[in-house]
């Protein structure tokens, strides 16, 4: 903002969460990445759900997902290959529960009733299916082998006809729950570096590269914008129909912590995740284990800033 530069209305809000420092714009929200429910639209309608209503809680993906495993199928595929996969594809689930990793100073809220619902949760619905690379998670559910995971848009591009499409996690674990922000981000931002030799031409670049029109000339390309006049153009939509979902994610989405230890973080806590999934870990052995760690971890003294779901509504 220092270099004139403005986020205009027309940016979804909540990608703009981490935009700002005191009131001061740092960053612009240039491709709309964000995790998706990605499922097999036959499975879904022989489980008895109409498409058009999408799943809206965690209570009828995991109703899908019993469906397909009774009748000889995978239900809820998962990334099992790295740590990174294994924490994100499940924070989707965590935050549908009013959970998070961390509290308002970042200090590790692991070891928490939320947590541990949401794990419990989680235990249940990936036992109806496995592991897969991204690759293999991909075919599953486009043949049919396996109905519902947590996705990303640019993984596959839904046709009127094609055998999958995707939709919006509504972070709302039941019909009478309270609905949260429970996709995640992987916007990626733009800047101006503190060390550019040309700051003004930089900001100026931003302004062309984030202009509406622009965005949505890069659409055909690949582009996914976090622009209202361009995931809702009925233009767009009539060639791209998954934009509005991604529209939805996008309004309903929120960032991964944002700390420099993030990679620590998750390395930390997948082993963790990993073994109690599988029962090797107890619950809230294994809970309290990884609350620990991650407090060594991060340098946190225990017990740092209280946490309640309530207080912070991610985001």
């Amino acid at each position: 903002s220092g270099l004139g530069y403005i986020l205009d209305d027309d940016i979804i809000p909540a990608t703009t969460r981490i935009a700002y420092y005191n009131d001061d714009v740092y960053l612009a929200p240039y491709y709309g990445n964000v995790t998706v429910l990605m499922y097999n639209r036959d499975i879904v309608l022989q489980s008895g759900y109409t498409e058009a209503a999408t799943l809206p809680t965690l209570e009828e993906i995991l109703q899908v997902a019993k469906y397909a495993r009774k009748n000889g199928k995978n239900g809820f595929v998962y990334r099992g290959d790295t740590e990174n996969n294994i924490v994100v594809d499940f924070l989707p689930i965590l935050l549908s529960y009013g959970g998070w990793v961390v509290d308002r100073n970042n200090h590790p809220t692991v070891d928490t009733e939320s947590f541990a619902e949401a794990l419990t949760y989680y235990q249940e619905l990936i036992s109806t299916g496995t592991a897969m690379s991204k690759a293999d998670l991909i075919e599953s559910i486009d043949s049919g082998e396996s109905a519902l995971a947590i996705a990303w848009p640019g993984w596959y591009s839904p046709t009127a006809d094609s055998p999958a499409n995707y939709c919006a996690l509504t972070g709302r674990v039941s019909s009478n729950s309270i609905s949260f922000n429970a996709n995640v981000y992987g916007i990626w931002m733009l800047g101006v570096s503190s060390e550019s030799s040309n700051p003004e031409i930089s900001a100026r670049l931003i302004s062309y590269l984030m202009d509406k029109d622009v965005q949505k000339s890069t659409i055909s390309l690949g582009g996914v914008p976090c622009r209202y006049s361009c995931l809702q153009d009925a233009e767009v939509l009539s060639s791209y129909p998954q934009y509005d979902a991604v529209c939805k994610a996008l309004e309903g989405g929120t960032y991964r912590p944002v700390m420099e230890q993030w990679s620590t973080f998750y390395t930390v806590l997948a082993p963790y995740l990993k073994d109690i999934i599988e029962g090797k870990l107890s619950m809230g052995i294994g809970l309290k284990q990884a609350q620990r760690a991650l407090e060594d971890a991060l340098s946190v003294q225990p017990g740092g800033a209280g946490y309640e779901p309530t207080d912070v509504i991610p985001f």
